[in-house]
């Protein structure tokens, strides 16, 4: 064939044979479109979505995927937390050991997860192959109940954790269980916030409980989540309590009925009934003893208990008073503080003379944080002077006048009282009373009366003082 007719020719067959292969393409295209539409008609259809970083589907504890090991972990956590006995998780496209790594996931939930540590008795597992994929198989045990675990309080704080404690000690509940996220040991010392909690609600104080806490896990590595079971042991029931509480409420009721006078004289009338009241406690082991009720109702407590029993008094008759834990002598002990007519006071009912003081007044030995308390530096609150009895009448009843010649302390012309107030004999002179010198003993008179020369004679004492020689 010609050169110049097969160059065209072959031209022509590449176009053609382009153009067919296009015309397929687009066909098979076409109908890989529409086949799924077909669908339609019976009510269902596909969607398509864009990829996104898997997460765990928690809707179910039971059906679970994960395709790595920090979601393994997550989701054998999650079986725990819905207290769930048996759980399947589905290990699709897994990267890693599966057969390993569930293993290592199961030990770690049960050894150092906070909340595996407190509720897992025991876990087993099954890892199967099903096709490409494994699936985990999981069981577990606990050891706490389901109340015990829908009972666990999340923490998010230390003024939560305060929050759940005065509820459960103002109902004086036996047991709190919390889950801390943040677990700093100074700030969830649950015996020292029970302690403080009892000191500001004094009216509740009538037993004191023994406060224990076991931390789970306890130790340093264990990261910063922990859970804390708190048991608090009264001693007596519930309703045993409050029936103390309310012994407690109507003893301080029958004690605060104050006649009505001034702040300071109630005050001072106040610290004279508690004083008559409550006695020191000889016997230390008395469980009652730091309470408000072994103060008010038993009649004996120590320093922590009379400031306990003297604060329900003044809550009661409406002051407003603190409890102040410090020290005496270096010894721990407890007292008063008290604010009467816009001052603070310090009160220690325990003293040998129990009064309001100020902090200048307030004797040596005494230490408080001062950063703690009000300052007291009011004026002196001391009792109110009584008045003086009025002077007795001179003579006789009031309004009556002394008869003339009766005693009434006033001498009539010409007459001298003697040492027994007799009159003098006639003849006798009414002069001065001369004191003798000291160490000199008086002439003895003789006669009824001296004459006028031995007067003037003995006149001019001085010279003979001063010369030798005998007194004539």
């Amino acid at each position: 064939m010609d050169r110049r007719l097969k160059k065209p020719l072959c031209r022509m067959l590449c176009r053609t044979l382009c153009r067919t292969l296009c015309c397929m393409l687009c066909c098979m295209l076409c109908c890989g479109l529409l086949l799924p539409l077909g669908g339609c008609r019976g009510g269902s259809y596909g969607s398509i979505t864009p990829h996104l970083e898997q997460r765990l589907d928690l809707s179910e504890p039971g059906d679970l995927t994960v395709s790595n090991y920090t979601a393994l972990h997550s989701a054998v956590l999650r079986l725990v937390e819905q207290g769930a006995s048996e759980g399947v998780i589905r290990m699709t496209d897994y990267l890693g050991d599966a057969q390993s790594d569930v293993l290592s996931a199961c030990r770690q939930v049960q050894t150092s997860e906070p909340l595996g540590v407190y509720l897992v008795e025991y876990m087993s597992y099954e890892c199967v192959r099903v096709l490409a994929s494994y699936e985990a198989r999981i069981s577990i045990t606990y050891r706490r109940s389901p109340e015990q675990i829908a009972s666990i309080r999340e923490i998010g704080s230390a003024a939560a954790f305060r929050g759940a404690l005065a509820e459960t000690v103002a109902s004086y509940g036996s047991s709190l269980v919390t889950d801390v996220r943040y677990y700093y040991a100074e700030q969830y010392d649950a015996p020292l916030l029970c302690d403080d909690l009892l000191l500001a609600d004094p009216l509740r104080y009538v037993a004191t409980p023994e406060v224990s806490t076991q931390v789970y896990p306890d130790g340093p590595a264990a990261g910063w989540n922990r859970i804390l079971d708190i048991t608090l042991h009264w001693g007596m029931s519930s309703e045993a309590l409050e029936a103390r509480r309310e012994e407690l409420a109507e003893t301080a009721a029958e004690l605060t009925v104050l006649p009505e006078e001034s702040d300071p004289k109630r005050v001072l009338t106040l610290i004279e009934l508690a004083s008559e009241r409550i006695s020191p406690a000889s016997d230390l082991a008395d469980p009652d003893a730091d309470t408000s009720y072994g103060a008010l109702v038993r009649g004996r407590a120590t320093s922590r208990g009379v400031a306990c029993g003297f604060a329900v008094l003044c809550e009661t008759a409406g002051y407003e008073w603190r409890i102040v834990s410090g020290m005496l002598a270096g010894d721990p002990h407890c007292w008063n503080m008290i604010r009467v007519d816009g001052n603070w006071y310090h009160l220690d009912l325990t003293a040998a003379a129990p009064a309001c003081l100020t902090n200048d007044e307030l004797p040596a030995g005494y230490a408080w944080d001062v950063l703690r308390y009000p300052i007291c530096n009011g004026a002196p609150l001391l009792p109110e002077p009584e008045p003086e009895p009025a002077e007795p009448p001179v003579s006789g009843e009031e309004g009556e006048a002394s008869e003339p010649g009766e005693e009434t302390g006033e001498l009539e012309p010409g007459e001298e009282t003697g040492e027994a107030g007799g009159e003098l004999e006639p003849g006798e002179e009414t002069g001065p009373i001369e004191t003798a010198a000291p160490d000199v003993e008086p002439a003895p008179a003789e006669g009824p009366g001296p004459s006028e020369e031995t007067i003037e004679a003995s006149g001019p004492a001085e010279e003979s003082e001063t010369n030798e020689g005998p007194l004539n």
